[in-house]
């Protein structure tokens, strides 16, 4: 259901898809994970065999779910399957200012903004006989790789070969462009495909902004085609829609500046970095270390959000059924699993004017990114390995950088404009 790029072949899936082998058909789980590991892009499985009936989401969920046990219903957001009054009813007004939705607030570990509603997190499937979710991977300790650079190649060729199907599809790709790293490397991902890429820059409120100065230097550098497309915000109407169609999970500045991709409606799929935080450590302190006792009110607190009882019970669910110890690939899953998709995939159904592909995110990359070696994660080495070796000269252009004066510059205007995203980066800092 929704969008898979077979990796194998190199193209979008069609009406079927097929798996190598012949396993035992009682084998469902070893099943399902094989057609999981084979697939890209944005998906739900729907896997039914021998009575068996389930949904698996794909690495990070970017297709969203979410399920009501007693109705017996699921559906990709409350939005899909309550009608007005049902869907205003069962809404939770004050769940939804606690969690900060608004601004850049969301609401993990399963719960959304709905009574009796849950949601499909990544890594576990809805059993469609029961009416529950079951956690499918990881089983027990991740394993980190010996062989990084390895894993680190194998990561590129599926990004890769993605990109090769959605450029070969039935509508041009367009694609980020950034000053940050994912959407460099993503970049060095694209180099065989650059000449059939347009690439995307959202203009931000300050004309010397360091998001399109990087990118037009990179543009005019490596001669991509690139276009910056101008700032809109949306209507009082347009953002209400935004959010309903979310199922009031998630709003923050994407609800407010949607309409600035709109120009790509219809003729584009576009192609954005998310996930790359996979492979950087990115709910670590610097002090943290494999044998810390990792608590859920820390667990909360690194995402910067509110302990409330029902946050911190939900976590508590959470945490009972994760088999894993080691307290740096706790915080990982917790970032995938509590964040990655309910926050930043559970925005796909929002706005449906333009299908949106995060390709570094598979099943089987996300799995890869979180058995990085520690000292990798710290360095956020895959990115620079992917770049050094697709495309070194993408490195003379700084990632995230306009030079020491503008840097500067740039964080107290960030400070100025957004004083709120401080005080949670601050707040997760002191975690």
């Amino acid at each position: 259901i929704g969008f898979p790029i077979d990796l194998k072949a190199g193209r979008m899936v069609g009406t079927r898809y097929e798996i190598a082998g012949d396993p035992p058909i009682e084998e469902h789980d070893s099943i399902a994970e094989t057609v999981l590991a084979g697939l890209g892009g944005n998906f739900l499985l729907l896997y039914v065999s021998g009575g068996i009936v389930r949904l698996y989401p794909d690495g990070v969920s970017h297709f969203p779910c979410v399920y009501d046990s007693a109705g017996t219903v699921a559906g990709s957001t409350a939005h899909a399957f309550l009608d007005n009054a049902d869907y205003d009813a069962r809404l939770d007004a004050a769940a939804y200012r606690t969690m900060d939705v608004d601004h850049e607030g969301w609401f993990p570990a399963g719960l959304t903004a709905h009574e009796g509603i849950r949601r499909l997190l990544p890594n576990h499937y809805l059993d469609l006989n029961a009416w529950r979710a079951v956690r499918f991977w990881p089983r027990g300790e991740i394993e980190e790789t010996v062989e990084p650079e390895e894993v680190a190649d194998r990561i590129a060729e599926v990004v890769g070969a993605q990109l090769g199907a959605l450029v070969s599809g039935d509508r041009a790709v367009a694609q980020g462009l950034t000053a940050g790293f994912e959407t460099r490397w993503l970049l060095a991902c694209a180099r065989p495909y650059v000449e059939n890429i347009n690439f995307v820059t959202v203009a931000q409120e300050r004309a010397r902004h360091i998001d399109t100065e990087v990118a037009s230097r990179l543009a005019q550098d490596f001669r991509l085609s690139h276009r910056i497309l101008e700032r809109h915000t949306a209507t009082a109407a347009q953002r209400d829609t935004y959010v309903r169609r979310g199922g009031h999970c998630v709003a923050g500045g994407n609800s407010r500046t949607h309409p600035s991709i709109w120009p790509l409606a219809g003729s584009y799929r576009f192609v954005g970095g998310f996930d790359g935080a996979l492979a950087r450590g990115y709910n670590w302190s610097r002090r943290d270390a494999p044998t810390d006792r990792v608590d859920v009110s820390l667990l909360v607190g690194r995402l910067g959000l509110p302990k409330t009882s029902a946050v911190l019970d939900a976590f508590e669910e959470w945490r009972a059924e994760l088999p894993v110890t080691n307290a740096l690939h706790l915080l990982d899953i917790s970032y995938v699993e509590n964040r990655a998709g309910p926050w930043g995939h559970a925005q796909f159904c929002c706005d449906p004017s333009v299908v949106r592909f995060n390709p570094i995110g598979t099943p089987q990359t996300a799995r890869q990114m979180l058995s990085l070696p520690a000292d990798w994660k710290r360095d956020y080495r895959l990115a620079s390995h992917i770049i050094n070796q697709n495309w070194p000269e993408l490195m003379r252009v700084p990632i995230n950088s306009r030079g020491r004066t503008a840097d500067f510059a740039d964080k107290v205007a960030l400070a100025i404009d957004d004083p709120r995203r401080v005080v949670s980066k601050l707040r997760k800092l002191l975690r």
